[in-house]
């Protein structure tokens, strides 16, 4: 003999359907819910000035950082294929491998003002180090992108925890910014992350 199931005859299977029903709403609202500044996955940011190339730009596929919010020059090393080289600017410290490049290079952190990237992610949270890279060839005076072996940043600063975040910022204009996907060693005050490429910025947060 079969047995047919009726809501009808069993009430309690009602009220057990419309809890599993709220459940699962409350389950996917959640899951929609805004994120917090620290967990943005994208922003465009146009606070950051965008400057116009200069006449004698030589142009190409990578870009010139100095445009894109990173106005300062602040560091400089010339590398030389086969040998290593450290270079760096107050709380950001760089080493480039023997093996970085084919050609010599001369390699520039530059740097950004805090303030104009802090406008990207709001009052939650405080940028710190924002700096990307100029990489020229001195001969032919263009621009390089792409590493045979990337570098490796150390940021130390005694606002670092556990509850960091890395950041990639674009060249697009404005601006874009996305959480990294790199792998950062975070460790007491400092931060560790491999740098593959010239055609992106970063920069750090930490919450206020």
């Amino acid at each position: 003999m079969s047995t047919r199931f009726s809501l009808r005859r069993h009430p309690y299977a009602r009220s057990v359907a419309i809890l599993a029903t709220s459940a699962l709403l409350a389950l996917l609202i959640s899951g929609c819910a805004p994120a917090t500044r620290q967990e943005i996955k994208g922003s465009v940011c146009p606070s950051v000035a965008v400057n116009p190339a200069p006449a004698d730009d030589p142009g190409g596929p990578n870009p010139d950082f100095t445009r894109l919010g990173f106005p300062a020059v602040s560091a400089h090393v010339r590398y030389t294929p086969g040998e290593s080289a450290g270079v760096g600017v107050g709380d950001i410290a760089v080493r480039i491998p023997a093996d970085f490049y084919t050609d010599p290079l001369d390699f520039e952190i530059l740097t950004g003002n805090p303030t104009a990237w802090q406008a990207c992610v709001g009052g939650d949270v405080t940028v710190l180090a924002p700096y990307a890279y100029r990489i020229t060839n001195p001969v032919n005076k263009q621009r390089i992108g792409r590493f045979d072996h990337p570098v490796e940043v150390t940021i130390t600063d005694q606002r670092l925890s556990t509850s960091a975040r890395y950041w990639v910022t674009t060249s697009d204009d404005p601006p874009g910014i996305q959480a990294s996907t790199d792998a950062v060693d975070l460790a007491g005050t400092s931060l560790k992350v491999p740098n593959s490429t010239a055609r992106i910025g970063w920069f750090v947060t930490v919450p206020r």
